[in-house]
């Protein structure tokens, strides 16, 4: 295969999943990535035992990538996460109100509070994400909830759904789609981690016959195929081989806190109502630790690049969720890192904005896949549902 049909740039889940459909379509292909495995940020690090993702990660049952999967024959292995959560104000923890029923038993909110934030959930089933496309959050939730500690689970149930901390820049109806998906569907915490559908799409994509892999192999210039995929981690990146600007929403950036643990917590799933922090038990629902053993992750989202949060505080928001000193077997610290390339904006258009997988054709030979490509989905759902139309629409170039 010495002039492969088609060259996809970058091994991510995008990557992976536009190789895959163009094998299946019956033309060659060449996968280049730059790291010495596949994966980007759905990469999942082994250490003695316990899986860390690169951060915490959950697959929504009904979204895009959970369909791509279907279509492709992967099933992925896992568990929902805890089924009770707790809200935390004022470093005191209180029944999350994540139901009917939890909602009307909760401390934590006042009568008031608790009737604004059902008459929400009860109405998102009926919303149109479209018809709020030009709003950002922050102005959706100005127009649905007053009570302090209303908005404040509402906007940690968000932050949660998104991965945004900017919730003046975020646009509503990636919010809206993402909390409708969570509780149409649920989600899932894999087994093993997001390596297990890395290394089960790059299994499936040997097994055609009809694609090269070259790891450690950076890409410094458009490479000459007759269709070139760009699937790289960011905007940036695929602007600099195109040599133009991209303009996008800005990244979802998180700092994150690893720990195993050899004694489980005392609460397995915890949001911050009056801070951005999130805390749970992933090993509760994928197999993520040894036996006996338990994996949490601990989160802080952070509202932009230039935010250095302590690790001191994500400590103390695990301590308050039980985890003790002395149970703590393995750690791993992210300073800073990259949840999604760009969130969608009003500004932009919200979801439909973005730019398409063809936006950036040159004489139809150059396509575009990743988590801020296309109208479909967000953060993982984003990068299956562009990879699948960036490999279908080269199958179909190259057929005419």
């Amino acid at each position: 295969m010495n002039e492969p049909d088609i060259i996809v740039v970058g091994g991510g889940l995008a990557g992976l999943t536009a190789a895959n459909y163009a094998a299946d379509a019956g033309h060659w292909v060449k996968l280049i990535e730059a790291r010495s495995r596949l994966g980007g940020r759905a990469s999942t690090d082994e250490r003695n035992g316990f899986y860390l993702n690169q951060g915490p990660h959950a697959l929504y049952l009904a979204g895009r990538a959970n369909e791509v999967l279907s279509e492709l024959g992967i099933k992925p292995a896992g568990g929902p996460p805890p089924p009770d959560g707790k809200v935390m104000f004022d470093g005191q923890l209180f029944l999350s109100p994540s139901g009917p029923m939890s909602l009307l038993k909760t401390r934590a909110l006042g009568a008031r509070a608790k009737a604004e934030l059902g008459r929400v959930f009860a109405a998102l089933a009926k919303i149109d994400p479209v018809s709020v496309a030009h709003l950002s959050v922050q102005e959706w939730m100005d127009q649905k909830v007053d009570q302090e500690r209303a908005r404040g689970v509402l906007a940690a149930v968000i932050r949660l759904s998104t991965y945004a901390r900017r919730l003046d820049l975020l646009s509503a109806d990636s919010a809206v789609s993402q909390l409708q998906l969570g509780l149409s569907g649920g989600v899932l915490y894999l087994d093993g981690g997001w390596q297990r559908l890395v290394d089960d799409l790059e299994q499936r994509l040997r097994a055609t016959g009809r694609c090269v892999i070259e790891t450690s192999s950076k890409v410094t210039e458009l490479p000459d195929a007759p269709i070139v995929i760009l699937a790289l981690n960011s905007p940036g990146a695929v602007g600099k081989l195109l040599e133009q600007e991209i303009e996008v929403g800005p990244p979802a950036l998180a700092t994150c806190l690893d720990l195993g643990l050899k004694t489980a917590p005392s609460v397995d799933f915890a949001l911050g109502g009056d801070s951005p922090l999130y805390f749970s038990n992933h090993s509760r629902g994928g197999d993520l630790a040894p036996d006996g053993h338990h994996l949490v992750s601990v989160l802080s989202y952070l509202s932009g690049p230039t935010e250095k949060v302590d690790r001191r505080i994500l400590d103390q928001f695990a301590a308050g969720c039980g985890v003790q000193d002395s149970s703590i077997v393995e750690d791993r610290f992210l300073h800073q890192m990259v949840a999604t390339s760009s969130i969608p904006t009003p500004q932009h258009g919200g979801l439909a904005g973005r730019p398409s997988v063809d936006d950036f054709s040159k004489n139809h030979s150059v396509l575009v896949a990743g988590d801020w490509v296309g109208p479909d989905g967000h953060l993982a759902d984003a990068s299956f549902a562009s990879g699948r139309a960036a490999g279908q629409i080269a199958a179909e170039r190259i057929r005419s």
